[in-house]
């Protein structure tokens, strides 16, 4: 049986607004054996349960952290670089055959079966992740799609021969800074970065299983097979969950 872990990460602002939901969430309704990494961004984690391990950001990845924060400035994007760091950190030191990153705006509804998790992955397969559509509009004013990802949750196969060169490229862009380069990502989010790294994939034949066939939506969860089991606040609903 492959061994399954968690991901996220969040600081005390966004654990007192919602983070906390979904670590009371993951509690109540995951398997017992699969642990949750938090990587908590210069606080002390409240909520203490057998299978929440914290590790703080800054221990882990400070200096490149904070070098890409510096570099990015104030710009509104900054934002994104701590759930991309915590995920760089996460693949190259821990050593749970699957892993899967979960926002902490999403929370668990009910009991999440093991074949499940297994099921989302096989063994043959790299990445689960969902597919989204984005919009902008050409030079003539045309509404234009673009490939892109919802990154909210999904799963990594750490044992897949491809997994080194996914995370390669992945951790290239951010610490090259080709992240700003607009003509090839169109915002600097974790998003297109997921979404370059599974053309990569695609294009050496790795199997990857888009949990969004339909391809035709830009919020996608509640078109998966992840809506039986997880919500995703996006926007102002993270702030009105808990009134």
């Amino acid at each position: 049986m492959r061994t399954i872990a968690a991901v996220t990460t969040m600081n005390q602002t966004y654990y007192n607004t919602i983070g906390h939901n979904m670590l009371e969430s993951f509690c109540a309704h995951w398997p017992k054996d699969v642990n949750l990494y938090v990587y908590t961004e210069d606080f002390d984690l409240p909520l203490q349960a057998h299978n929440i391990i914290t590790k703080d950001l800054y221990t882990e990845v400070g200096a490149r952290l904070r070098a890409f924060l510096d570099w990015r400035g104030q710009h509104h994007t900054r934002k994104f670089a701590y759930k991309a760091y915590a995920w760089m950190r996460a693949t190259g030191t821990l050593t749970e055959d699957v892993l899967m990153y979960l926002d902490a705006d999403t929370e668990t509804k009910k009991e999440v079966p093991r074949s499940f998790l297994e099921g989302l992955l096989p063994e043959d397969t790299l990445l689960a992740y969902m597919y989204a559509r984005a919009t902008g509009i050409d030079e003539q004013g045309q509404e234009q799609f673009f490939d892109n990802a919802e990154t909210c949750i999904y799963a990594f196969n750490q044992r897949h021969s491809f997994a080194s060169e996914f995370m390669k490229r992945y951790t290239e862009i951010y610490e090259t800074r080709e992240i700003g380069n607009s003509s090839v990502f169109r915002k600097s989010h974790d998003t297109w970065v997921m979404t370059e790294c599974v053309r990569l994939a695609q294009q050496h034949g790795v199997r990857i299983n888009n949990l969004h066939p339909d391809r035709d939506r830009r919020t996608p969860i509640k078109a998966t097979v992840l809506y039986e089991y997880f919500s995703h606040y996006k926007g102002k609903t993270k702030f009105i969950v808990n009134q």
